[in-house]
């Protein structure tokens, strides 16, 4: 896959190659702690390439030139430039061998559980591998092949652009940046009798393969673990879920309940005739009609609420 890279700041060159190079530098700051101004920062730097991401992934082979503190290369996902929004997962991070931290356009924050070793252990001069694989909200991290962490995103990075951040006192070779979609899913709960089966062979699975997401039940898993825990890991690792919620279900309710604590995305979907719980009550529930004119209406509202997930921003 050919990328097209556009730096946003730093200083880049070989951008239109395979090898990107990062001039870092010496650099003063401010340090908030004293109002004081230092100069042992190093220059930051970040680039945007072209890939859309809905999960997969996104490896790089990153050399540092003289990997004194100060010194990181992470992949940036779920980037919103304008916000200043993004998820970074790399070496080097908060002075740890591998970490992750977010930005909600105001400051960085470590991720819980992502971050492993100490960052005096990188050398300089040698290359290092590093790969992120993102399966729904689900992180597993390598560092040339080795696993590192695996850990829980807050938030998905469905369709959203990635790039990488550097930050260093010297230069940085970057090269053979890859990103290898996978086709997100969707898992579904619902009951599973009539006429909801029907709902979800000739709407549902329909629909969610228009939009190029697998959609995935759980009485289609074939494993010899216990249930919940396909249950568990299939919430975490889908793009989206889609709950049909008619009838008073404790099962569905309890993965309802488990997809909103863990803030997936959730399309609630429900019989037009019923009177919703009083704790459903106040979410936006897609509702419908057993009818074949319904049928045409469920089918468009969930177009919409995928586009929402998948493709924001792009006309339906």
């Amino acid at each position: 896959m050919n990328l097209r890279w556009t730096p946003i700041f730093g200083e880049f060159s070989g951008i239109d190659s395979n090898v990107l190079t990062f001039h870092g530098k010496p650099t003063n700051w401010i340090d908030a702690a004293t109002g004081k101004e230092r100069d042992d920062g190093g220059a930051a730097g970040f680039a945007l390439c072209d890939a859309q991401f809905s999960g997969g992934t996104i490896s790089l082979k990153a050399i540092f030139e003289a990997p004194t503190s100060p010194a990181s290369v992470s992949i940036a996902l779920a980037v919103d430039v304008g916000a200043s929004k993004s998820i970074t997962i790399g070496l080097g991070i908060a002075g740890a061998l591998v970490a992750a931290a977010s930005n909600d356009g105001r400051e960085w924050r470590p991720i819980q559980g992502a971050m492993v070793g100490v960052a005096e252990t990188i050398k300089a001069n040698k290359e290092y591998e590093l790969s992120v694989t993102i399966i729904g909200t689900r992180v597993l991290v390598k560092v040339n092949g080795a696993q590192m962490v695996d850990f829980v995103l807050p938030n998905p990075v469905a369709g959203l652009p990635v790039g990488m951040n550097v930050l260093s006192k010297s230069k940085v070779t970057i090269s053979d940046y890859e990103v290898k979609s996978e086709k997100p899913k969707a898992f579904i709960v619902m009951q599973f009798s009539t006429p909801y089966n029907e709902l979800y062979k000739e709407v549902i699975k329909k629909v969610c393969l228009e939009f190029d997401v697998e959609p995935v039940r759980v009485d289609e898993i074939y494993s010899q673990g216990l249930i919940i825990q396909d249950i568990t890991r299939q919430l975490t690792e889908a793009a989206v879920v889609i709950a049909e919620i008619t009838p008073t279900n404790a099962n569905v309710y309890y993965e309802v309940g488990y997809a909103h604590a863990i803030n997936k995305p959730t399309i609630l979907i429900a019989d037009k005739s019923i009177k919703l719980p009083f704790d459903v009550s106040p979410f936006r529930v897609l509702m419908y009609e057993n009818t074949i004119d319904g049928k045409g209406r469920v089918e468009e509202g969930l177009r919409r609420h995928l586009q929402a997930v998948f493709r924001p921003g792009q006309p339906i």
